[in-house]
């Protein structure tokens, strides 16, 4: 703090580089999780006019179908607990969506009326709520799933696209729990099986879940391609060379006629209350 502002701390630098690497990555090449949306979007089956909850804009990769879907009668909130990440989502909003974005603390605290949106979307995001090296298990999650429960309208919906547990696509990210390969901090997140996220979904009061894993491919025009994709998103600081490698140590990997695609995989889970 200098003269009552608050200055920015090597931390804070560190990590605004690495989310500007992330908006970076999925900017620079939309369609490469094409699959992962489709199947969201799809999922979440969104009408025209509806209130959707979108938690963790990241790079917007979701937020601007969601808003299509929604239309100019419909509206979507979204969250997310880096700031830059909002500014970015509003500046590109040439389409004039109906898209409000809300700072989030890291409590997951929502100020959202109770009984007031229509469905809670939620893609890659899920995992981060909580941190294995500070031992937080599924509390993070917990409250997190609470909170949405709270906020949906009765029959609402929830739907939230992760990454399962056992995986290869979870098996990558463990191999990425390294500065190098991902910076700042790795990556110290776990992910749930089908029944740990049947469990606490029971648990913040929603009907039962459906769960199932879907293949969602990221598909590249060429290596070269794949391996700037990999090495800008995670922000690592090893050689791109040895960013793709390690995505091909622990990812089906192919040539098609398209390009490349590795074989990624989401699991989908929709619930309702």
């Amino acid at each position: 703090m200098v003269n009552g502002v608050k200055t920015m701390t090597h931390n804070d630098r560190d990590e605004q580089q690495r989310w500007s690497n992330y908006r970076s990555a999925n900017k620079r090449f939309p369609s490469v999780r094409t699959a992962e949306i489709t199947e969201l979007v799809r999922q979440a089956n969104i009408r025209p006019g509806e209130t959707v909850l979108e938690v963790g804009t990241g790079s917007g990769i979701a937020t601007y179908p969601l808003a299509r879907a929604v239309g100019n009668t419909g509206k979507i909130l979204t969250f997310d607990t880096t700031k830059d990440n909002l500014i970015d989502v509003v500046l590109r909003n040439t389409e004039a969506l109906t898209i409000i974005p809300v700072p989030q603390s890291t409590e997951y605290n929502f100020p959202v009326p109770t009984n007031s949106v229509d469905a809670v979307a939620n893609i890659a995001a899920l995992h981060h709520y909580d941190d294995r090296s500070k031992g937080t298990g599924y509390s993070g999650r917990q409250k997190a799933l609470t909170e949405f429960y709270r906020m949906l309208k009765p029959g609402g919906r929830l739907i939230i696209a992760d990454v399962a547990k056992g995986t290869p696509a979870h098996n990558y990210f463990d191999a990425c729990d390294n500065p190098i390969h991902c910076a700042p901090r790795g990556h110290p997140h776990d992910f749930l099986s089908e029944s740990e996220a049947q469990m606490l979904c029971k648990k913040a009061g929603f009907k039962k879940a459906s769960y199932s894993i879907k293949p969602t491919p990221w598909r590249f025009t060429d290596e070269t391609q794949a391996k700037e994709f990999l090495h800008t998103l995670h922000n690592s600081q090893c050689i791109p060379e040895e960013s793709l490698e390690l995505a091909k140590k622990h990812l089906p990997y192919k040539q098609v006629d398209q390009g490349v695609e590795m074989g990624w995989s989401l699991f989908y889970l929709e619930a309702h209350k």
